[in-house]
């Protein structure tokens, strides 16, 4: 009798064990966000006027499928983007071409932004081969 209830103890423990993993995993592909960055009217002013300062960019962490909408003025072609700290230090980055949509040069970039912690960071882009425009960008 003992050993009875101890196998049943046993595979109890098992199947609640079992049951407890299979609903810690996640089921199927992530699901990506639907997200929109509009940069058009974050230009560079040019000429002896100050810049005025930019309010950060906001973006929630999790699997973003992220439509950028270049400053006015970008081309179509192939950009980087970075999410850094510091200049020169990326902690996500990627690579895609960006093409003209509505008169607007827009990249079209699914990023994988859950293992980030919330905080400020600096969204860095830049055509290949040009200098780096940095954003702020605080992460949720």
């Amino acid at each position: 009798m003992v050993r009875l209830s101890a196998a049943a103890a046993g595979l109890l423990l098992a199947v609640a064990a079992g049951t407890w993993l299979l609903l810690r995993q996640p089921s199927g592909p992530a699901q990506f966000q639907a997200v929109t960055l509009d940069l058009t009217g974050q230009g560079i002013l040019r000429g002896s006027e100050q810049n005025p300062p930019n309010p950060p960019l906001q973006l929630a962490k999790g699997h973003l499928d992220l439509t950028v909408y270049l400053p006015v003025g970008s081309e179509s072609g192939m950009y980087e983007m970075q999410v850094v700290r510091e200049p020169g230090r990326p902690i996500w980055s990627a690579q895609k071409e960006a093409k003209l949509e509505n008169y607007k040069a827009t990249l079209h970039v699914q990023a994988d932004l859950t293992h980030l912690k919330p905080g400020l960071y600096l969204l860095a882009i830049r055509p290949n081969g040009w200098n780096w425009t940095y954003y702020p960008l605080l992460l949720k």
